[in-house]
């Protein structure tokens, strides 16, 4: 199943998220790093100033992995 997922970036932290996408280090350490990865690359921003993409992950996971996200230091 697939979800739609839409999430709004933390203030000061675009470059940081720019480059570990780039570098292709966002979600290293997790084991679903890859997902994710092809997931931001494919998200588009969205007029509010969210960011929009599919995700195949359940929010069971994503919740689990929320302190990594929550922390631009672990990009």
């Amino acid at each position: 199943m697939r979800y739609l997922v839409r999430a709004r970036r933390q203030r000061g932290s675009r470059e940081a998220l720019l480059a570990a996408i780039g570098s292709e280090r966002l979600g290293q350490g997790l084991s679903p790093a890859t997902e994710y990865l092809r997931n931001m690359q494919d998200a588009r921003l969205c007029s509010d100033g969210t960011a929009a993409g599919r995700s195949l992950l359940c929010p069971t996971p994503l919740e689990e992995e929320r302190p990594y996200w929550k922390s631009s230091s672990s990009w």
